[in-house]
């Protein structure tokens, strides 16, 4: 079987710039080569790794830009070559510009060179008859298979397009940032050596929150809830790991302002840019991993699982979508959304108590363990083998 993967990123890249996306896609490529499946990956002219990794699959990083005047150079690939899926990894920010009908055309051409299956990575609508929403009703429309990762964008594309329901297959992310064996084995000697880097002493409270920074990861309510710590008499340092897109500036500096209101300055740790590597590092150094995400904890969110993969007590927030595998008090800790009180009294609860943190962390690595790439591949590999063979 011959199969396309389109996706804006993929890592590395240059800069050391990081997605979550184009991780995603490096894992599922990875894992999907070894099911006897021959990859071609197109991708973003800022992929700056070899051509080919592993053995049978190949990157084409033939972009510059996603927009109407490269539309030839997609077409050029998938017609000299007899692919028989085209997967894309499907984000509309990172396709064309936002009021551009690109992604719809992009999605008509690759359903004319085999057969359409689209990963809907995140949908937004900022309102009913927007490009976005447009764009996603065609390539619902226009794909032979749908991927979602989550059952809320599965209701979501299910109202935008019913007759698609047949076409749906719900497949969870894994996480980005997977510690290998000798780092589990060495975590306790890291967990000194990077804590002394930092300056932190093994007394003191380390709580990290990792991924891109923008509004809906809610870092306000944690600034907000580790300075009602602070004031509570348990202090602790904040570690933020993740870089900011040009878009989030302004966020950027709302939390920086709140983080100086809180009189945080000297307890708070800024990593912007730093290896895979360096990430599980951190996270290994860290007491306690908090996500408290806008919308709530959903399958989708990768940096949630990383903590997870690396035996951390896991803070997030309970949304209208967040699946009853993630049990407050079991495997993670949840707070109501909006609830800035609720997530202080949580954090305050695990720093106070390291019996909670270790039961919680513990069962946080075995849930992570659910969301295996091995699986992830196996999953869509089925989807792709049960459509060639009817």
């Amino acid at each position: 079987m011959r199969l396309c993967v389109l996706s804006s990123t993929f890592p590395p890249q240059a800069s050391g710039k990081m997605c979550g996306i184009g991780d995603y896609t490096y894992h599922l490529v990875q894992h999907l080569s070894r099911q006897n499946v021959a990859i071609d990956v197109l991708t973003s002219a800022t992929y700056v790794g070899p051509q080919q990794i592993p053995p049978g699959v190949r990157v084409w990083p033939l972009i510059d830009k996603w927009q109407m005047t490269t539309l030839n150079i997609v077409r050029d690939l998938w017609q000299h070559n007899a692919y028989d899926w085209i997967s894309w990894q499907y984000q509309p920010a990172l396709y064309g510009h936002k009021r551009s009908p690109y992604n719809s055309i992009l999605a008509w051409l690759a359903q004319r060179y085999g057969r359409l299956i689209t990963t809907f990575h995140t949908l937004t609508y900022p309102s009913p008859l927007s490009p976005t929403r447009l764009n996603a009703f065609a390539i619902s429309a226009l794909s032979h298979q749908i991927i979602v990762t989550n059952e809320k964008h599965r209701q979501e594309l299910l109202w935008l397009y019913p007759k698609a329901q047949n076409k749906h297959h719900l497949i969870p992310v894994g996480s980005n940032i997977l510690p290998d064996h000798e780092k589990w084995q060495n975590r306790d000697a890291i967990y000194r050596q990077v804590r002394q880097k930092l300056g932190i002493t093994s007394h003191q409270l380390l709580i990290s929150h990792f991924g891109l920074i923008y509004p809906d990861k809610n870092l306000e309510a944690l600034v907000q809830a580790v300075g009602k710590l602070h004031n509570s008499g348990h202090p602790a340092h904040l570690l933020l790991i993740g870089q900011v897109r040009p878009h989030s500036h302004p966020y950027l500096a709302t939390i920086k302002s709140l983080v100086a209101q809180e009189g945080l300055e000297s307890h708070l740790i800024w990593v912007h840019d730093c290896p895979v590597d360096e990430v599980s590092d951190y996270l290994f150094a860290s007491d306690i991993y908090a996500v408290p995400y806008k919308d709530g904890l959903t399958t989708r969110r990768t940096s949630a699982l990383a903590g997870m993969a690396h035996g951390l007590p896991t803070l997030s927030t309970k949304g209208p979508a967040t699946p009853a595998i993630f049990v407050s008090g079991e495997n993670v800790e949840l707070t109501p959304l909006g609830d800035t009180n609720a997530l202080f009294q949580a954090l305050l609860d695990l720093a106070t108590s390291s019996e909670k943190r270790r039961r919680l962390g513990n069962a946080a690595r075995v849930l992570s363990m659910q969301f295996s790439w091995e699986s992830i591949a196996r999953q869509f590999a089925d989807v792709l083998l049960a459509q060639k063979e009817s």
